[in-house]
């Protein structure tokens, strides 16, 4: 039953993942030194993954909006169509059917905005692309922001799972964890403390779906 459901996630959430890697796609080969539109190369000279760069903004703009498409559409979707009733009849726990959800919808995230972060990396990291030389830790601060994504994702999914008006204090987690990036992102030179932020808050997100998602009536 958990590989059905998480087949189930996965089939509607792959059009997001899908947008999302276009997008990526399109960002990353601009910034590799290749104009989409005249197909001319041009050449590039500025250092990539610097803690200002575009690529960065890029990263905290794609990450952030596809963690809450995710999140809102795994819950609040399922709400809105009656989807959760159907499910909660099947022969599984709500245990089982969240976690389904849970961990479809992290891979999905993780493995998505990962993607243009390595093929970036890849491509500075080759002899011959940058006027200067490029160090694999240089991708550090960038990792970090992508591994907080998972913090927004569950924020937006329980903000979706939540019993309560989109104009009342539904959106409240989502809400509460929006200073969370900024400060992981001044946190850069210290990522450990960013990647102790992000679990304790991921363990706390965590426990508030699974309460939520236990004790609700989906009538």
């Amino acid at each position: 039953m958990f590989k059905a459901i998480a087949i189930k996630e996965l089939r509607e959430v792959a059009p997001l993942a899908a947008a999302a890697l276009i997008v990526s796609a399109y960002c990353v080969v601009l910034l590799t030194g290749l104009n989409v539109l005249t197909f001319e190369p041009y050449r590039v000279t500025a250092i990539p993954f610097l803690d200002r760069s575009v690529f960065v903004t890029f990263v905290i703009v794609l990450g952030t909006s596809l963690a809450i498409a995710l999140g809102l559409r795994q819950s609040a979707w399922e709400s809105g169509t009656g989807t959760y009733l159907f499910l909660l009849h099947r022969p599984a726990s709500r245990y089982w059917l969240m976690g389904a959800k849970l961990i479809t919808g992290l891979l999905v995230l993780l493995a998505t905005t990962a993607a243009p972060i390595l093929a970036y990396a890849l491509w500075a990291a080759t002899p011959g692309n940058l006027p200067a030389p490029f160090r694999w830790s240089m991708t550090g601060t960038v990792w970090l922001l992508w591994f907080a994504m998972t913090i927004v994702y569950l924020g937006a999914f329980l903000s979706g799972l939540r019993p309560a008006r989109w104009y009342a204090t539904r959106l409240l987690p989502l809400v509460g964890i929006a200073p969370v990036m900024p400060i992981i992102f001044l946190l850069q030179s210290k990522w450990m403390i960013g990647v102790a932020i992000t679990i304790l808050l991921d363990a706390i997100l965590l426990a508030a779906i699974y309460r939520i998602a236990e004790t609700r009536e989906y009538s």
